[in-house]
């Protein structure tokens, strides 16, 4: 689902002792601290094309935007599992030619059920704690495959 913002500017101008209004509107797509996605436990294809939205948005609608994926699995999930829907992600990654550098993850606690969700980060963001994630535990695309030992103990 897409969101628009409307910003309207006015301008009030008197030429001859005629006012004339002028109006315009423009477009903004999402607010700073808006997901783009959101979802449960899910197919591999349907993975695959939610990443694909991410990719599509960070390439045509904000080229200098980061994509931030942040995981809760559930409490339930083995290790095995974990690490495949990782794999499954930054396979995707590979497959389409997307800059892995532009992708960071998160993992959030465990809890009850999976659950994926996705943001896109404009440049010089720092409201974080709007979002629920610390930066300093955010771990880059092109860097988990050498982590994917280490994590989910």
């Amino acid at each position: 689902m897409k969101r628009i913002l409307l910003q309207t500017v006015a301008c009030l101008i008197a030429l001859n002792g005629c006012a004339i209004l002028l109006a315009a509107q423009t477009e903004s797509s999402r607010l700073p601290n808006e997901s783009l996605d959101d979802f449960g436990k899910s197919s591999p294809n349907f993975i695959r094309a939610r990443l694909d939205n991410l990719f599509y948005y960070l390439t045509e609608q904000a080229p200098k935007y980061e994509g931030l994926i942040v995981i809760t699995f559930d409490k339930k999930s083995s290790r095995n599992y974990r690490i495949s829907r990782i794999r499954l992600l930054l396979e995707h990654i590979k497959f389409r030619q997307f800059d892995a550098t532009r992708i960071s993850f998160y993992f959030l606690p465990d809890r009850d059920q999976e659950r994926t969700i996705v943001w896109t980060i404009p440049p010089g963001f720092s409201d974080y704690g709007d979002i629920g994630v610390d930066p300093s535990k955010f771990i880059k695309a092109e860097e988990i495959s050498s982590k994917l030992k280490t994590l989910f103990h």
